[in-house]
């Protein structure tokens, strides 16, 4: 067990040296930080505080950029940034793309497409300016720019376009990398490349199928992780698996080493949060996808997160999400912020640091502190990064963090250092100074390698790789040097590693046999990718350093000793494992890495130690032999499990080592089953722990397994038993259903046995099981179970069959020998089907219920209504029974309790407003603001509750004369129904269940019939669940609700892009104080927004109508322009006359696209005049 020794940060990171602590923590803790709240020099950034001598400013934002999710700089300081529109969901039409012959990844394609902006940088100000969008991508995750080329992430792919000189982009994009699989939002989320200039992407967890532009093919599955390739896709290679999700960025510190976030908010492992990552080729980091899950579920058989299984995997930072990540390795910061490494939090709205602590060949850390904090929830830090200017830089999408884009907000934060007392200021340089710093010749470049500054060497280096092979010379000449300082030697090694040939080859080989640590480092790691495998010079150099006592340098020999794998190399690794007496904590794993890739001359060494029985190093290399993944390593584990010389409890741990494989061979699993006849007497744990590995292969064959399963079921120990029992569900071993119901229904089983069966058949779907589950309910074995298995039991029937469920267990609803616990959880799994509705509407009807169950019971009968009339005809009908008897007046009380505690007036809004295509306001007036087809409601809050519940639920037991329902028959035969209203002389005015108002002259009138029923449709109420019933009498009866609707025209229509085929026209409503909010509404300033209601007047007249808005609009009656003819204007202010024809005229205000509007205030005055948010008045026919 390693020793934890905590890191001392103490805040002000006096004198503080990350590289001199040896820490190992698995949890976190968090340090106070001194932050001062950035409003107090720019009130727009107030609620934003930042670590004492930091300043924070605003580069960008609305209208420049909207909602953006990422940024890259170019080389030549240009700034491209991504924008993301609304948030995935549901409702949107998916996309999918093959990944090989495995199973579709899956994309929700969005009705407003994402943009790439290219942005301007002001010299003077540093703001950013003049957008210019290049490209609308179907779906991306991901961008980043590099030599003149945009790499995008977009559905399963990634894409390059590119980059003209003249600023635009080359439209025919090249794919480089197909294959990767995705669901909905969990997609490519990382692009970076390193210092050896290769892409380095994050692919999500699921089964991939990678493949580059060389045709190479990687077959990845139920993980995700880490692969790289050349530029233009080839040589594709996996770096790291186990990884679910990586966020923003993949950060490179200036030593090359790799680090991510891996967020863990939501995917049910342990610990709950984020990790930050040390990524480390060949490494697998634990996070695998559960079987046949789609995303986001982990394996939990598999899964690697905390503890001692797992040390080296990560900094843990608890409850938060990571969304961004990134290693600041310039010099525009106080010496003390050397190492600093910053972790974007969506949850808590927060940056934290933490200085990563080396810990022998890993990094480590037990404490992090609040560098940046936001009170703004809609503050969603989604990328940190650094630009050439060497500041800080924070990609605010502006939302919260369950959307994406809300079509506003969002902004481009820089963060840089202003000062203290004790560190002065240290000016950013501009973002351009380097921009023609490729028209340097090959000489000066060199001579900038020796620069002070971070950024002048890493510019410097890559614009000596575009020189091509005319900077080798230099470059070499430039690494010979003594007098040059290790730093400067890196940045020129890896320049020339890009030239890669025997010169280059025989370079390295010279720096790894005496040289600087940190370039024999490099040089080791080169060796390992680049160099030809089989070498023997490079297997000399290599066995001369394989015991180093520096653990980062003897792990890249160790893993290039295997890559080479020339003669003598598996002799080689295994003498270093036996002989390796360290501690460093990622060590056996790279043994186990580079052993793998020796193949079976490797695995034979491996098995010749068995063989000498000496305990010591049987230990040692067992160790090794657990952590490897590969088939020859599988097949060694065969071989070891025959061995004499292993312990019991070795035999253990070989045989869980088989949770490290996906799949398993069926020969393999056929020479385990001669393995398991051969031993008649294996010990209890030897056979759970093979129980519980064959669990993680569901698709594979167990023919061969029937007697060594059945031994197992019938097992004097307990364990073995339910081992066996989890394994048959777990492999969904359908054969042994007839079995398991036969043990299920012994009465002499222990509890401890029946769960598992019990869940077992559930998955194995055994209809025989029935009726021994419903006796365990209710029968005579009812009362001898346990609480827990009765649950279990009920679980099992609706998880079998729902609809058989729903008719057995309806007896049991009113039985005192069903207790109320089973009773409860019974209607949660009844509400989930038809034949549950049906079940629970009955029971309720008995009279049995609990009354405080009809608010769930409405619901489920509403949703069954979204798919049946049945049920929504059930739904009326219960809230009938309920709540209008005479003999249920306690469901009254309860309903008005409920009023003043958990009804909502907002939601009631929107039920008035949106219930249904047969909406409220269509026929209902407040405050005489609109038609008046049914009663007006201005006054109804004065109303009894049960009143307004009967109007609501039975609009036919009393009809107002005024609006009594006729018939009206006209001479040609036509028939219409609605409501007289106002008429003029000699004419007939209805208007029908949807707000339409038809005119008749009496002389084209038949007959005039009065109806009893009411014009109000059923359907409007049979489509409200008890919750929205309760939260629109809420609405009706609060005192402010005419206020709601203040102003001539409380509703209207909002369109975007007016006149398109895909405009979507949107009821919206005022606010409380008659403000029109069009914020949420349009994704961007190249979308206009119009708004448009229809007046209603009886005859020619005239009305008066007051716009107040801060956005520029244009104002047009029955389509003809009005905005020109103010007749009064103040500073928002605009007053028109408007002329008014007989019927409905339509009134539209088209919002400039320049600028993405606010919203507006809307009155208007006139003579029997009034609003509506449809063309429901036609003109007069005479």
């Amino acid at each position: 067990m390693y020793k934890l020794i905590l890191v001392s940060l103490i805040l002000l990171f006096i004198g503080f040296n990350p590289f001199e602590s040896i820490a190992f923590a698995q949890a976190s803790k968090k340090l106070k930080s001194n932050m001062i709240d950035q409003g107090e020099f720019n009130p727009a950034l107030k609620g934003i505080a930042v670590l004492e001598g930091f300043k924070v400013e605003v580069v960008a934002q609305n209208p420049n950029i909207i909602n953006p999710s990422s940024i890259s700089f170019s080389d030549d300081g240009k700034v491209f940034v991504l924008e993301r529109s609304q948030n995935f969901t549901k409702k949107l039409q998916a996309s999918s793309w093959p990944i090989g012959n495995l199973k579709e990844g899956i994309a929700f394609k969005k009705p407003i497409p994402d943009k790439i902006k290219t942005l301007s940088i002001n010299k003077t100000t540093g703001l950013w300016e003049s957008p210019t969008t290049l490209l609308e991508p179907f779906s991306p995750s991901a961008f980043v720019t590099h030599d003149s080329f945009i790499y995008l992430a977009d559905s399963g792919s990634i894409l390059r376009y590119k980059i003209k000189p003249d600023g635009g982009l080359e439209m025919k994009s090249e794919i480089i990398i197909k294959g990767i699989a995705g669901f909905n939002e969990y997609q490519v989320n990382a692009l970076t490349f390193g210092p050896d200039g290769w892409l380095y992407f994050h692919f999500p967890p699921g089964d991939s199928l990678l493949e580059g532009t060389d045709g190479k093919k990687i077959t990845v599955l139920r993980t995700g992780g880490i692969a790289r390739c050349k530029p233009d896709g080839k040589n594709l290679e996996i770096y790291s698996t186990g990884i679910r999700q990586a966020q923003g960025n993949l950060s490179f510190d200036l030593q090359g080493n790799l680090f991510s976030v891996d967020d863990q908010i939501s995917s049910g492992a342990k610990p709950a949060g984020a990790r930050l990552l040390h990524l480390t080729e060949g490494f697998d980091f634990g996070w695998h996808l559960a079987h046949r899950s789609n995303c986001c579920d982990p394996d939990l058989f598999r899964i690697l997160m905390e503890g001692d299984d797992a040390p080296y995997s990560a900094i843990n930072l608890p409850k938060v999400h990571a969304t961004s990540s990134h290693a600041y390795t310039d010099n525009r910061l106080p010496q003390k912020f050397k190492n600093l490494f910053l972790v974007t939090d969506g949850l808590s709205h927060e940056i934290l640091g933490i200085f990563p602590a080396k810990d022998k060949s890993t990094f480590l850390s037990s404490e992090y502190f609040t560098f940046l904090s936001s009170t703004d929830p809609t503050f969603f830090p989604s990328q940190i990064t650094q630009g050439p200017d060497g500041a800080i830089y924070i990609v605010d999408q502006g939302c919260s963090n369950k959307t994406e884009g809300l079509g506003v907000g969002g902004r481009i934060l820089r963060i840089r250092w202003q000062g203290t007392a004790n560190d002065p200021e240290i000016p950013l340089r501009s973002s351009t100074s380097f921009s023609s710093i490729d028209e340097k010749p090959v000489g000066d470049l060199i001579a900038l390698l020796d620069s002070e500054e971070n950024f002048i060497k890493v510019a410097s280096r890559n614009a000596l790789i575009r020189k091509g092979r005319d900077a080798v010379e230099s470059l070499v000449k430039f690494l010979k040097d003594e007098d040059k300082a290790s730093e400067p030697k890196l940045r020129a090694l890896e320049a020339i590693a890009h030239f890669w040939d025997k010169e280059v080859q025989s370079i390295c080989e010279n720096i790894l046999a005496g040289g600087d640590p940190n370039l024999q480092l490099l040089a080791a790691q080169y060796l390992c990718r680049f160099a030809s495998p089989g070498s023997d010079s490079i297997f000399n150099v290599l066995l001369k350093h394989l015991g180093s006592d520096t653990p980062e340098l003897r792990n890249a020999i160790t893993l290039a000793m295997g890559k080479n794998n020339a003669p003598g190399s598996a002799d080689s690794l295994v003498n270093s494992i036996l002989f390796y007496e360290g501690s460093d904590i990622r060590m056996l794993k790279v043994f186990a890495r580079a052993l793998e890739l020796t193949g079976k001359d490797g695995m034979e060494r491996i098995l010749a130690v068995g063989d000498t029985g000496v305990k010591k190093d049987i230990r040692k290399i067992l160790e090794v032999q657990i952590m490897m993944r590969t088939t020859p390593a599988l097949e060694g584990t065969l071989a070891w499990l025959e061995n004499q010389n292993i312990t019991a409890s070795e035999i253990v741990d070989l045989l869980k080592s088989l949770k490290n494989y996906k799949q398993i061979p069926n020969a393999i699993l056929s020479q385990l089953a001669l393995y398991c006849f051969k031993q008649p007497t294996m010990e209890a744990p030897i056979k759970i722990a093979l129980l519980e590995s064959l669990s993680c292969f569901p698709n594979a064959s167990f023919k061969e397994w029937g007697n060594f399963l059945d031994t197992c079921l019938e097992d004097e120990n307990i364990k073995t038993k339910i081992a066996c029992i989890k394994m048959i569900k777990n492999a969904n071993i359908s054969s042994y259903s007839k079995k398991l119901t036969s043990r299920i229904s012994s009465q002499e089983i222990q509890d401890e046995e029946k769960i598992p069966l019990l869940e077992t058949l559930a998955v194995l779907k055994t209809n025989e099981s029935i009726p021994i589950i419903m006796n365990i309910l209710s029968g005579t074995r009812s009362q001898r179970e346990s609480l827990k298995v009765r649950q279990t039991a009920l679980q099992a029937l609706f998880a079998i069959d729902p609809d058989k469920a729903s008719e057995s267990i309806q007896g049991l609803l009113g039985s005192v020998l069903f207790p109320d616990t089973l009773k409860s959880e019974a209607l949660q799994l009844l509400e989930k089907s038809p034949s549950g509705a049906r079940v629970l509407f009955a029971y309720f009807d008995s009279g049995k219920c609990d009354p405080n169950l009809l608010p769930a019971i409405s619901e489920c009968l509403k949703k069954f209504g979204l798919k049946s009339s049945e049920g929504k005809d059930l739904n009326s009908l219960l809230l009938k029974k309920a709540l209008l008897a005479d003999s249920n007046l306690s469901q009254l009380q309860l309903f008005e309790a409920s009023l003043k505690s958990s009804a909502s007036l907002e939601r009631g809004k929107e039920t008035f407003l949106n219930a249904n295509s047969q909406s409220c306001i269509i026929c209902h007036a407040i405050n005489k603001n609109d038609t008046t087809i049914g009663p007006d409601l201005t006054f109804i809050q004065k109303m009894e509750t049960a009143k307004i519940i009967r109007s609501l639920l039975d609009p036919a037991h009393e009809i107002n004369q005024a609006h009594s329902t006729f018939e009206l028959k006209t001479k040609t035969g036509k028939t219409y129904i609605g409501v007289k209203i106002r008429s003029a002389q000699n004419q007939i005015r209805l208007a029908d269940a949807t707000g339409t108002i038809s005119t008749f002259s009496k002389n084209e009138i038949a007959s005039l019939t009065s109806l009893k029923g009411s014009m109000m449709p059923n359907s409007i109420t049979s489509e409200l669940s008890y919750r929205d019933l309760l939260d629109l009498v809420s609405f009706l009866k609060d005192p402010t609700n005419n206020k709601t609707f203040s102003g001539a025209s409380y509703a209207g229509q909002i369109k975007v892009n007016k006149g398109l085929d895909d405009s979507k026209s949107v009821l919206i409503a005022a606010r409380n104080d008659g403000f029109f909010d069009l914020q949420k509404y349009g994704q961007g300033t190249s979308e206009q927004l119009s708004f448009h209601f229809y007046l209603n007047s009886n005859n020619q007249s005239k009305s008066l109508v007051t716009i107040t808005s801060r956005d520029s609009f244009e104002l047009r009656i029955n389509t003809v322009l009005k905005t020109e003819q103010k007749i009064k204007k103040s500073v928002t202010t605009s007053t028109f006359d408007l002329d008014l024809n007989p019927g409905s005229n339509l009134i539209e205000i088209d919002f400039s696209k320049s600028k993405k509007p606010e919203g507006f205030y809307l009155h208007f005055t006139g003579d029997k005049i009034n609003g509506s948010s449809i063309n429901n008045n036609p003109a007069p026919k005479d």
